[in-house]
Parts: structure tokens; C-alpha cells; sequence
């Protein structure tokens, strides 16, 4: 217990200086948060929190299975705060649900403030400098990947490897082919090892 409160104790102390490094990611995306705002998102403070594997370089081995989806308001995901069954209901029932929720001020207010939130933080990816690898130019043609998730957690693995670490990680086919994922292929075949790749086929594996 006294290693765990002291190891508290250096997290707080180092978090404020982390946390402004975040916000000064935000204002050179062209954001204006404030740093309060920064401090609400939680932000994750891989170094802080995994300060021993930092000192030594970086993981050793990665396996991730990231969302396959876009970084945009859900309504499954707001609105079942107020109606716990909210993601178990028809598409019409969910309208008219959502439609009575929202004619309340006080939910009307917070879901607008879901939805600033979320731009910021889509922005924050695709403008700001912490992700550079999240599209691709092909026939002179600039394609983004549109705060895919499976791209950004793609490009983020990068950065928790250390150089002689292994990461296998179950992406969607798109990054392989999309024109929005080229400089992610081209980092991953340039600067790393690809051992293999493995394809498999929607047949009855998932709805």
C-alpha cells in the first residue's frame, strides 16, 4: 500500500506537464480548449502510466483487437445513460426515445456538448500533431482515414513498441488496400518487419 500511494503520489506530480503537452497538441490543431476542458477528456498518459516500460524502451509485445469503427457521436452510447436498454431497442423505437429524451433542456444541452466533444477530439486527430500517418496521396489525390480507429490504434502501436518487440494485432482488410492507409503501409513495410499477414473471410462468423 505505501508503494502504491508513493507511486500516486509521482503520478499526480508529473500528470499536470503531460496534460499541457495534450493541450498544446489541441491548440495546434486549431483548437481553442481550455486546459480544463483537456483535463475533463482524462486524457491516457501512456509514459506516466507504464513508466518502467518506457525507461526500458517500449513494450515487448503488443496484441490488440482495436474498435472497427469511426470516432463519431453514437447515440447508443449517450442515450443509454438515461434509458439503460437504449442499445437493445428497434431503430424506431430508438427515434422516438431519443426524440422525448432531447425535448428535455438539460439532455438537449448535454448531448450538444457530446458532440462538440467528440469533433474536438476528431480533430485533434486528424489536424494535430500526435497522428501524421492517417492518409494518402495516390494520383495526386489526398485521401484521410476519416478518425478511423483501427488506423489510429495502427499508428499508436508504433510509438508503445520498442524496436526488437512483436505486435499482432486483428485489423479490418481496408488497411491493407484503402489509399487513406498508404503511409501507414509504407511505414509498416519501410521501417518495420511484416512476418505475415492473415486473411480470413466473413462466412458466418459475425452478424
Amino acid at each position: 500500500r505505501r508503494h502504491l500511494r508513493e507511486a500516486e503520489r509521482r503520478k499526480g506530480e508529473h500528470r499536470p506537464a503531460l496534460d499541457e503537452k495534450i493541450h498544446e497538441q489541441f491548440r495546434a490543431a486549431g483548437l481553442d480548449v481550455s486546459l480544463d476542458q483537456i483535463r475533463s477528456f482524462d486524457p491516457f498518459h501512456w509514459v506516466l502510466e507504464f513508466a518502467p516500460v518506457y525507461a526500458d524502451g517500449g513494450f515487448d509485445i503488443v496484441v490488440a483487437n482495436p474498435p472497427w469503427e469511426m470516432l463519431q457521436p453514437r447515440r447508443d452510447e449517450f442515450f443509454s445513460r438515461y434509458r439503460p436498454d437504449f442499445r437493445s431497442l428497434d431503430p424506431a423505437s430508438k427515434d422516438e426515445v431519443e426524440s422525448k429524451l432531447r425535448d428535455d433542456p438539460e439532455i438537449q444541452a448535454a448531448w450538444e456538448t457530446y458532440e462538440q466533444n467528440i469533433q474536438r477530439r476528431a480533430t485533434y486527430f486528424t489536424d494535430g500533431p500526435a497522428y501524421s500517418r492517417q492518409w494518402g496521396e495516390i494520383g495526386g489525390k489526398t485521401r484521410t482515414g476519416r478518425n478511423d480507429l483501427s488506423m489510429l490504434f495502427l499508428e499508436r502501436v508504433f510509438d508503445l513498441t520498442n524496436e526488437q518487440g512483436y505486435v499482432a494485432k486483428v485489423l479490418p482488410n481496408k488497411i491493407f488496400s484503402n489509399a487513406s492507409a498508404k503511409r501507414l503501409r509504407s511505414h509498416l513495410l519501410d521501417e518495420k518487419r511484416l512476418d505475415s499477414v492473415v486473411g480470413f473471410e466473413n462466412k458466418g462468423i459475425f452478424g
